[in-house]
């Protein structure tokens, strides 16, 4: 079992961050890996040969049934198109990520935030948001907003080649200078028991 995700995207700053990101950024489209998790495969060798001086052929087969193990990964990618500009202080500013499920079967993945040692300034009280409404942007509020992640209660629960997009929000302290740089890491992991 394999599972390891992160991205450690910049957040905002002040009045410009820069980016920072472990995780791929415009990487192309992704696809789970080959046949589904729980595939039952069925394969028969067969050879036929024949003896010197005989006449008929002579033919051996064996057959073998395994069944796909899953491969759990997933990729996390920053989709802001440059640091998030925020004002000091700022209620709240947000980043946006998504999260793919690459690996072959269904997977629920779990998410956490810290801040990002050596930052010029740590982003208060991060929170992490999911999609909910479809809608571009964070929304918090109406009658479809999107949905706060708490822990062990609604998980993404994504199938082979899935995808979730995901808000971190935090607000931004006063009496920063402009253009001081502060720095979130979002991380996600997969729930299976045993996996990394």
């Amino acid at each position: 079992l394999k599972e390891v995700c992160g991205s450690l995207p910049p957040f905002v700053v002040g009045l410009m961050i820069r980016a920072a990101c472990l995780a791929a950024l415009g990487a192309p489209p992704v696809w789970a890996l080959g046949t589904p998790a729980g595939t039952v495969i069925h394969s028969t060798a067969e050879v036929t040969y024949n003896l010197a001086g005989q006449q008929s052929n002579f033919s051996i087969s064996a057959g073998s049934t395994f069944t796909v193990d899953e491969i759990i990964d997933c990729i996390l990618t920053w989709q802001d198109a440059a640091a998030v500009p925020v004002t000091s202080p700022q209620a709240g500013g947000a980043l946006t990520f998504l999260l793919t499920n690459s690996g072959n079967g269904p997977e629920s993945f779990k998410l956490s935030v810290t801040n990002v040692t050596g930052s010029a300034f740590d982003p208060l009280e991060p929170l992490i948001w999911l999609e909910g409404n479809g809608l571009p942007g964070l929304q918090t509020g109406g009658t479809t907003p999107d949905q706060p992640y708490i822990p062990g209660v609604n998980d993404p629960l994504l199938q082979a080649d899935g995808q979730v997009r995901i808000y971190v929000a935090a607000a931004i302290p006063a009496g920063l200078d402009e253009g001081a740089a502060g720095e979130l890491r979002l991380n996600a992991g997969a729930m299976t028991p045993g996996a990394a």
